[in-house]
C-alpha cells in the first residue's frame, strides 16, 4: 500500500479513505496516511483542492476466527475513536457497516459543540 501511494501521480484526488476494517485499525492507518501524503496534501498549487484523509470504520472487531468480532459499539466509544483520527489528521470521517445513524448524528453533534467553543 505504501508503494502504490508512492506511485500516484498529481491527478486531482479527493481524498485517500480507510474504510471497512476495526476502529483500531483506522486509528493506526490515520497517522501513517498523514505522514505518507503530507506533501501531497499541502500541494493544491495544480488547481486542486487539498487532499483530505479520513476513516470509515465498522462497528465491530476484525478477527481471523470470527470469536468476539461483533460487539455493540456504543455512539460516545465510537467517537471516541473518530475524535483520534481527527487529532491524527484526519479530515473526512464517518462509518461503515455496524455504525448507524446515532453515531454519525453524535459525531456531527460533537464537532458542533467543538465548533462553537473555538
Amino acid at each position: 500500500a505504501v508503494e502504490a501511494l508512492a506511485d500516484i501521480g498529481d491527478d486531482c484526488i479527493q481524498a485517500y479513505l480507510v474504510n471497512c476494517t476495526s476502529p483500531e485499525s483506522v486509528t493506526l492507518a490515520i497517522p501513517i496516511l498523514n505522514s505518507l501524503l503530507e506533501d501531497k496534501r499541502q500541494a493544491a498549487g495544480n488547481g486542486c483542492s487539498p487532499i483530505m484523509i479520513g476513516g470509515y470504520a465498522n462497528g465491530f472487531a476484525t478477527s481471523t476466527d470470527a470469536k468476539d468480532e461483533y460487539r455493540d459499539i456504543s455512539e460516545t466509544e465510537y467517537y471516541d475513536f473518530v475524535s483520534k483520527w481527527i487529532d491524527s489528521g484526519a479530515t473526512a470521517v464517518g462509518g461503515c457497516c455496524g455504525i448507524f445513524p446515532p453515531h454519525i448524528a453524535y459525531i456531527r453533534k460533537r464537532l458542533d459543540e467543538m465548533s462553537n467553543n473555538k
